[in-house]
């Protein structure tokens, strides 16, 4: 407790609490995630709701970025490319919500380009620090964390190189996959990662060991990963789709791109699972 009570909690300054504006992100995202668990889209529907969830999650992540220069210098470039990663995501949250604004814009296209290459960069860059950085039982968690993250980076690169006619298309066969992609993936994503990087806190600091970092960032993000796709399946059948590659319009059967979304289509998978444990 005397080491949670050294954190500086309202850094880099008050009007800007790093500490602060993560407790209400957690408290928030743990919110809208435990009620689309339930089945209730309602939270991830609000645009208060989510708009508070957004809004303290970019003053946490862009805090932490701001002061990434007072973690020990071995892992100050992690720390400062993970806020930059947080944001990446975040932006997704706002941009495949339902109440984005509509319509096709050159600026909004180019940052669809631009958020979407930083977010490849990042899971590379904690792949890259898994493998040569950090220490062993921390190294491995974070690979197997990093290895679920990349899964993140589909949807946006799909999103960056189809352009908004192909989001449009989507929309169209599966009407609630934006609310889907909301509440089943990048909320969840973005608190888990946020959770996550607290507890990074905590081992630079010494408060945590190694094993609990590893242990912690690959259960959180699997556990995570595992409860948010059985239950969109659960929740929104038909009306989304989990389909790694979301081909648009529907591409004939005997094509290449109808066989990457067959044998990527995490929808299916997740029926079977639920067929198993009924």
């Amino acid at each position: 407790m005397r080491g949670l009570r050294s954190l500086r909690w309202t850094s880099p300054s008050p009007a800007f609490p790093h500490g602060f504006a993560g407790v209400i992100s957690v408290a928030v995202g743990a919110g809208l995630i435990a009620y689309a668990l339930c089945g209730d889209l309602s939270a991830a529907s609000s645009t208060l709701s989510l708009g508070l969830y957004a809004v303290s999650s970019c003053v946490n992540a862009a805090a932490g970025l701001a002061i990434g220069g007072s973690a020990p210098r071995n892992v100050r470039n992690i720390f400062r490319s993970c806020a930059v990663f947080q944001l990446s995501l975040l932006y997704f949250v706002a941009r495949f919500s339902p109440s984005f604004p509509a319509g096709r814009s050159a600026a909004v296209a180019l940052l669809d380009r631009a958020v979407s290459l930083l977010t490849v960069i990042g899971v590379a860059s904690f792949a890259l620090a898994a493998a040569v950085k950090l220490p062993l039982a921390v190294g491995a968690g974070v690979m197997v964390g990093s290895l679920a993250l990349a899964l993140l980076t589909g949807y946006p690169l799909q999103l960056a190189i189809l352009g908004q006619e192909w989001w449009e298309c989507v929309h169209t066969a599966y009407p609630k996959q934006g609310l889907a992609m909301v509440a089943y993936i990048y909320v969840p994503a973005t608190w888990a990662f946020a959770v996550m990087l607290f507890g990074a806190t905590l081992w630079s600091r010494k408060l945590i060991g190694d094993l609990a970092l590893g242990g912690g960032f690959a259960g959180l993000v699997l556990a995570t990963l595992v409860s948010t796709v059985l239950m969109q399946e659960v929740h929104l059948p038909d009306v989304s789709t989990q389909m790694l590659w979301l081909p648009c319009p529907t591409p004939p059967p005997d094509s290449w791109s109808a066989w990457i979304a067959t044998k990527f289509d995490t929808s299916a998978l997740a029926r079977s699972a639920l067929a198993l444990m009924r």
